[in-house]
């Protein structure tokens, strides 16, 4: 009678394949507890310190599986391109996965280690996300990438490729900016603007929980 779909991109994707009438197509996003990430139990600076980052760094997080799919490849091909151009910009990956071993392996060959940090798996991701200046998340696909909605719940904005549901959970130039996958020059180019632009990142940071709340 009625088939329920993750985000409106995807009733697309089934009408484009011809997959049932629209009328009885209805999407319904995912439910998210944000309270978490509303009110964090632990201070952005602690936790800027626990994960080794300074005062000064930009810090780029993603909250992610370590596997092919969430692409982190392309970040650190970014990193590369932001070596000297932005080396105020540090990554965190939060997460573990198949791929963790030979992520690291990549980046100690480029000479990035001290750029990067590799936290495993956590259970306390909502006290991580405020530490973060950006949220990153390169997916190759996603149904509706949930982890941005969380991401800007605690405030922080956040940069996405544009696949699956990416493009109706934040607000794109408001709230977060788009990259086309694979883009890893797009990806440096949105990277070196929020970094090199504090009041930029505010006014997005200020924008992302009236975004998110009534929504999710």
């Amino acid at each position: 009678d009625i088939q329920i779909t993750l985000t409106q991109r995807e009733k697309d994707d089934y009408l484009a394949k011809g997959i049932g009438p629209a009328s009885k197509m209805i999407p319904v996003y995912s439910g998210i507890e944000l309270g978490p990430y509303l009110t964090p139990g632990a201070g952005r600076g602690r936790m800027r310190a626990r994960l080794g980052l300074a005062e000064r760094d930009v810090a780029a997080g993603t909250v992610a599986r370590l596997v092919p799919v969430k692409n982190h490849g392309m970040i650190i091909d970014a990193a590369e391109l932001l070596r000297d151009r932005a080396p105020q910009v540090k990554f965190v990956f939060v997460g573990d996965g198949e791929l963790r071993a030979a992520l690291e392996r990549r980046v100690e060959a480029l000479g990035l280690a001290n750029r990067f940090v590799f936290t495993g798996w956590r259970n306390d991701v909502a006290d991580i996300m405020p530490a973060f200046d950006v949220f990153v998340m390169t997916s190759k696909n996603e149904g509706l990438g949930r982890a941005f909605i969380e991401a800007q719940a605690s405030g922080v904005p956040v940069i996405g490729t544009r696949v699956g549901g990416v493009a109706e959970v934040l607000d794109p130039g408001k709230t977060g900016l788009l990259v086309e996958p694979g883009d890893a020059q797009g990806l440096a180019d949105a990277l070196a603007l929020l970094a090199a632009d504090q009041s930029l990142r505010g006014r997005m940071a200020q924008a992302c929980r009236p975004w998110v709340v009534p929504r999710f």
